[in-house]
């Protein structure tokens, strides 16, 4: 109901691209050209953190997960992976498992993720630490822009041309999905049509998911 300006610094033209916070007073947050801000006091004051090892060459920090044991994750451009086990205070940049842009990550059990980015590219692993990811085949080359959970497991991605996979705990099987909106079919008639514009993000809703993109906010009622 009521916003407050913590930060604003336009002088730097880099955009946060993701936030996340571990309480009311940790969060750190990551966007364009390396740029990796933290705070440990509710967001009053925030200060770039020193961390070499993953922002020498001042890539997009595309995103920012907390696994299930509490870890940071930053996926990124080039197949950049950050992991911090401090709360983001510091970083270790972790072998890449796909050369490509990274634009999300999502916790798999305790230690593991799964990962996802340009041209259909989804992978995952029970350990980040590991170094041993298996790709999925996803039967598509669409960028995947966002993700997220679902209460019974199940993983949505979403990107490009309205591409939505549903990405099975487990067994890590993948189906796609539709989200359907009414057109002028003319003479007066309503139609359905498959929405193919860009989706940049996902979450739950209800018994299906709500997804925003280029054409707003659209919702599917139930995923199967």
């Amino acid at each position: 109901r009521t916003w407050q300006l913590q930060s604003f610094h336009p002088e730097l033209e880099k955009p946060f691209l993701q936030v996340v916070f571990k309480d009311a007073q940790d969060g750190v947050a990551v966007g364009a050209y390396g740029l990796l801000e933290r705070t440990t006091d509710g967001g009053t004051t925030w200060a770039q953190v020193d961390a070499p090892s993953i922002l020498a060459d001042q890539l997009h920090l595309n995103s920012i997960t907390r696994l299930g044991n509490g870890d940071l994750l930053i996926a990124g451009e080039q197949g950049l992976l950050g992991l911090s086990s401090d709360g983001g205070a510091t970083w270790t940049k972790l072998p890449a498992p796909y050369e490509g842009s990274l634009f999300g990550a999502l916790p798999v059990g305790q230690t593991g993720a799964l990962i996802y980015g340009l041209r259909g590219n989804v992978l995952t692993t029970d350990d980040v630490k590991s170094n041993k990811w298996t790709k999925l085949e996803t039967g598509t080359v669409a960028t995947f822009f966002g993700g997220t959970t679902l209460p019974d497991g199940d993983r949505i991605l979403v990107g490009l041309a309205g591409t939505i996979l549903d990405i099975k705990p487990g067994t890590n099987t993948v189906s796609q999905l539709q989200i359907t909106q009414s057109v002028d079919g003319g003479k007066g008639q309503q139609k359905q049509q498959v929405v193919t514009s860009t989706l940049s993000s996902v979450i739950p809703f209800g018994n299906g998911i709500l997804v925003t993109g280029s054409q707003g906010v659209q919702t599917l009622a139930q995923i199967q």
